[in-house]
């Protein structure tokens, strides 16, 4: 969730529009998180009986502030809601805006609530949901073939204190752990961007150790696109995505490839630890307190296979 919405205030940045003020308070300037919440138009859909946050106190935050501070503290389905009403105040606004029609508080959560039943019916019935369902259920860490090593990584991220977690874990073709790094990175609020950053970090760890056969698995399908398109990136992180393919450019059998979250755990784990720690720590066959009960883990997982 980030700051894209065309609201007043990021119009008025772009000298599409002179003024910057709410289309419907008219009293506050209109950036996301005063269009979603705290508005007064907002502020009274989220104060409904259905709401799960209606005694919540409101407050100007940043948006994605405010969305980890709900993903914190809230069940999974009552965020799944919070995310359809989020997008039935926005439809409401633009509604307010160009057709002068303002639904009633009790309306976004009837149709939220209505919309997110229908979409959760879809995707049981769907046959391509359930297979990816199953999929990620049977999804097991598999080790590299002989004479290589894979290298998982995972990002971490605590938007509102504006900081990542970096972890990093290599293995050979038994499993056994080789090097495990957990690094901390500041003024950062992106989880794409904490993913590349993890991602470039995992790169020059190998490119320092002069590794010549990689395999580099993550669980950021988007990232991965992203380095292994051939193409020149354009958006606003295209430097740092080139940065990662010069990295590789020379590296013939350096490859990146993706993998479900459920066979990332100890990257994952690594990545959360990174967060306790105040500078990068590297270490050679070990690394923090209870990381081999992941790496065990997966090691049985593997000899049950075979």
């Amino acid at each position: 969730m980030n700051n894209c919405l065309p609201t007043k205030f990021n119009l008025s940045c772009k000298k599409i529009v002179k003024d910057y003020f709410c289309q419907i308070c008219k009293m506050q300037k209109e950036i996301v998180s005063h269009a979603l919440s705290s508005c007064g138009g907002a502020m009274d859909v989220w104060a409904d009986n259905l709401s799960p946050v209606q005694k919540w106190a409101s407050t100007e935050k940043d948006i994605q502030e405010l969305w980890a501070d709900r993903c914190n503290k809230l069940k999974r389905e009552d965020l799944e809601l919070m995310a359809v009403v989020l997008r039935r105040i926005w439809l409401r606004r633009n509604i307010f805006v160009f057709e002068n029609k303002f639904e009633g508080p009790d309306v976004i959560f009837r149709q939220a609530i209505d919309f997110l039943l229908q979409f959760q019916e879809a995707q049981q019935k769907d046959p391509r949901s359930q297979i990816e369902r199953s999929q990620r259920e049977l999804c097991r860490w598999k080790v590299p073939i002989e004479d290589q090593v894979k290298v998982n990584w995972d990002a971490a991220l605590k938007v509102n204190e504006g900081r990542m977690g970096i972890g990093v874990v290599m293995r050979d073709e038994h499993g056994d752990l080789l090097v495990s790094l957990c690094a901390q990175k500041r003024i950062v609020t992106s989880p794409l961007v904490a993913e590349f950053q993890a991602l470039w970090r995992a790169m020059q760890l190998c490119a320092d150790l002069n590794l010549l056969k990689v395999v580099f698995e993550g669980d950021a399908l988007s990232v991965i696109k992203a380095v292994n398109d051939t193409e020149a990136s354009w958006e606003w992180h295209g430097q740092l995505v080139e940065d990662i393919k010069g990295n590789s450019k020379n590296r013939s059998n350096w490859t990146v490839t993706h993998t479900y979250r459920e066979c990332n755990s100890v990257a994952h784990f690594l990545a959360k630890s990174s967060l306790l720690v105040n500078e990068e720590t590297i270490c050679i066959e070990e690394g923090p307190l209870g990381i081999q009960y992941y790496v065990q883990k997966d090691k049985d997982v593997t000899v049950e296979e075979e």
